[in-house]
């Protein structure tokens, strides 16, 4: 395992993802509402994350990357299946995007 990813937290990495939530989201196509359901929480409840204001449960948070890299029903597919640590990796960089 990368030494980098072994030092990362749970809480930075959720953090990080939070963080990156809104522009992924939009690089996606996937609103609120959407996400919410998929992953059993309210568009409320992911708004709160996306500003910050509750905090992204490390569960909530692996949620949200099994919907953005294995949902067989849309195309969010677009890292490797096989390659799980370089898709959290890609999906921390996304707080690069512009908006």
């Amino acid at each position: 395992m990368n030494s980098n990813c072994a030092t990362v937290s749970q809480k930075n990495m959720a953090a990080s993802f939070a963080k990156s939530l809104p522009k992924l989201r939009k690089k996606y196509n996937v609103t609120q509402t959407k996400l919410g359901n998929y992953i059993g929480l309210s568009r409320q409840t992911i708004s709160a994350i996306e500003r910050n204001t509750v905090p992204l449960a490390w569960d909530t948070c692996l949620a949200m990357i099994l919907f953005f890299t294995k949902n067989d029903e849309n195309a969010f597919k677009y890292i490797k299946d096989d390659d799980f640590l370089n898709c959290l990796e890609e999906l921390l960089k996304l707080s690069d995007i512009p908006n």
